[in-house]
């Protein structure tokens, strides 16, 4: 009983955690779909388990997440007129988030965790490309 009330709390963490890095680089209405999907999630007349909920909270980051990366391409697309200061300080950004995924990299337990660190560091080597 004690396991499973930790591991609850674990995942509510987690949960709270994606929330409030999700919502560092998203648009402001994001709260407002997260809030969305856990209300849909619990309002579905079969009974739904944190997993499921957790699951359907993940499909939802991960549209966000795509909705930020489109946003950052376009954001990415208008370099040339940033001032040389922006972009420097873009670029200290982008290495310290480069220095942090690879730390993750080399730490990850799982192939797809690899995978997907490893594609993110593609993408801030390429943003380091477009910013030097």
């Amino acid at each position: 009983m004690l396991w499973s009330v930790r591991r609850f709390a674990l995942r509510v963490g987690v949960l709270f955690l994606l929330v409030a890095g999700v919502l560092a680089v998203a648009k402001p209405r994001l709260p407002f779909v997260v809030l969305a999907s856990i209300e849909r999630a619990f309002s579905q007349p079969q009974k739904l388990t944190i997993l499921d909920v957790l699951n359907q909270y993940e499909a939802e980051l991960l549209v966000a997440c795509d909705a930020a990366s489109e946003s950052l391409d376009r954001a990415l697309a208008g370099l040339e007129s940033l001032t040389p200061e922006r972009r420097a300080a873009a670029y200290l950004v982008t290495m310290k988030h480069l220095e942090l995924a690879r730390g993750d990299l080399a730490h990850a337990p799982t192939i797809e965790e690899f995978t997907e660190y490893d594609a993110t560091c593609e993408r801030l080597r390429d943003v380091r490309r477009l910013l030097a």
